[in-house]
């Protein structure tokens, strides 16, 4: 995971308030109203990590 980068990442968990992207070792909370709707465990979005 890069810093200030635009980069694909995939869903490693999904909980009520959002989902958790990265690997099992790294991850980065994605708000809620930010996942992409019918987004599951396994699928890869285009995220910006500030």
């Amino acid at each position: 995971m890069e810093l200030g980068r635009t980069q694909k990442l995939e869903i490693v968990r999904m909980v009520d308030f959002g989902a958790y992207l990265g690997t099992e070792e790294e991850q980065v909370l994605l708000p809620k109203k930010q996942v992409p709707e019918g987004a599951n465990v396994g699928d890869e979005v285009k995220v910006f990590i500030y």
